[in-house]
């Protein structure tokens, strides 16, 4: 018969209720990260590692799933599924990522379902920066935060580029207001 830690761990698990997601959404939302791409990352007993704890390396899995997640937004409001889909299979001008760091606040273990979204804070004519912010339900608090810069990207060129305008203008509305962004 398990015992009451084990009941509570699979209650925990199974029960990440509304209202947590709702927190969530009003941190994300309250901090200027982005509400409509929103990635939920359940955690499974898998990502832990020797030390009872996520594995640093799947953070940064995770903060590419987020990531790509803000791009299929992107790329569906400049152009609806057509260019989601060339955007995602490296057709013509996309994004390569170029540099991404992760700052650990807290160890995560299994059950536990994280909620990710990103912040766009500078952009250039030929890259941007997002940042990532990893909500923990189970905990109700941020856990870790990632910052990547993404290059745009001529994939018939093979070579960097300048962002097509639909797509930076996107970017530029995600923008937080006075930031480093070019006018």
């Amino acid at each position: 018969m398990p015992d009451v830690s084990t009941w509570f761990c699979i209650f925990r698990r199974f029960s990440s209720s509304i209202s947590d997601e709702a927190d969530a959404t009003e941190y994300i939302i309250k901090n200027g990260y982005d509400k409509d791409s929103i990635w939920r990352q359940p955690i499974c007993w898998g990502d832990q590692d020797s030390f009872r704890h996520v594995n640093n390396v799947h953070y940064v899995r995770f903060a590419e799933s987020a990531r790509i997640r803000f791009m299929e937004c992107m790329a569906t409001s400049a152009g609806g599924d057509a260019r989601k889909v060339a955007l995602l299979a490296g057709q013509g001008v996309g994004l390569i990522l170029k540099s991404v760091t992760v700052d650990f606040k807290r160890p995560v273990v299994y059950p536990d379902t994280l909620i990710l979204s990103q912040k766009p804070h500078t952009i250039e004519a030929t890259q941007f920066s997002l940042t990532t912010v990893y909500y923990s339900l189970a905990q109700s608090t941020t856990v870790a935060k990632a910052e990547s810069v993404l290059a745009w990207y001529d994939y018939n060129k093979l070579r960097k580029c300048e962002g097509p305008q639909d797509l930076v203008e996107y970017i530029r509305l995600k923008l937080p207001p006075d930031t480093g962004a070019l006018p």
